[in-house]
């Protein structure tokens, strides 16, 4: 199969279920023709993605109280983190000083962000258009999992205060990287290898298991009952998460056909 893996659910009586995995890469990449993927937006008339919009996000004034804290950063980081952040922060261009404020969580968001700066790269622009537009378009309806700033910053300020430490690490491990290296799983997603995603999902559940299962494991399976009732009702949905919980034993695709739901692949040649 050629071009980003895209899948149908569905069942006899029901409307069908596309879920489609979004990567970040460099804007200047031209996007791959998938006419799969355009049919099944046309036809999507509810759409599901995981967080609000970032800009919503980051201009709630939620973000303060679930973000910073009156115990400093340092004093939650033992010296081989601190060495790591340092080494972070002078790699991308963060000022060490300025995360002093921040729970562990905010500063891998900062992190992130940074990393994304640098390395130019961001979400897939084609999806990005096409959630603009389902945005302005009031036949289409807009979910999210996670559907208010204080439920999207819950999910990281919850964690436990190891793990919280993990995810600063995690973010760090996948920010420090030769140039160009960061994008090599994106570019053969979007070519329909699933390989690559796969063995970044396999590391990261390895090093850091608590973590990827409260990240990954356990939204995927709340993902599936989702996808079951979505299955139920009138509207074709498009489900947009990150390519990453589509991979692998515990990935949604892999879930769903646990648990005896239908779904196949797309060639990115046809919908029929």
């Amino acid at each position: 199969m050629s071009g980003p893996p895209l899948w149908q659910v569905s069942v006899s009586n029901g409307s069908p279920v596309y879920l489609y995995g979004t990567v970040v890469d460099s804007p200047t990449t031209p996007e791959l023709t998938s006419p799969a993927l355009e049919a099944a937006l046309a036809e999507c008339r509810s759409v599901w993605c995981e967080f609000l919009p970032t800009s919503e996000l980051a201009g709630s004034s939620l973000l303060a109280a679930h973000g910073l804290s009156n115990e400093p950063l340092s004093s939650r980081l033992d010296d081989e983190l601190e060495r790591h952040l340092r080494r972070g922060c002078a790699h991308l261009g963060v000022e060490r000083a300025a995360l002093e404020p921040m729970r562990p969580w905010l500063a891998a968001q900062i992190i992130d962000g940074a990393h994304g700066t640098a390395c130019e790269i961001g979400p897939s622009p084609r999806i990005e258009t096409f959630l603009g537009r389902c945005a302005a378009d009031v036949d289409v309806s807009l979910h999210y999992e996670y559907a208010t700033p204080e439920a999207a910053f819950g999910l990281f300020s919850a964690l436990e205060t190891h793990v919280e430490l993990d995810y600063l690490s995690w973010t760090l491990d996948r920010s420090i990287h030769p140039h160009g290296t960061c994008t090599v799983p994106a570019h053969a997603w979007r070519r329909g290898s699933l390989a690559e995603l796969t063995d970044e999902t396999i590391t990261f559940a390895q090093i850091y298991p608590e973590l990827f299962r409260v990240l990954v494991t356990s939204r995927n399976r709340s993902w599936v009952n989702r996808i079951s009732a979505m299955l139920t009702t009138d509207e074709t949905t498009l489900v947009v998460v990150g390519a990453g919980h589509l991979v692998g034993d515990g990935g949604i695709p892999s879930l769903l056909q646990q648990h005896a739901i239908p779904l196949r692949r797309i060639d990115a040649s046809t919908i029929s």
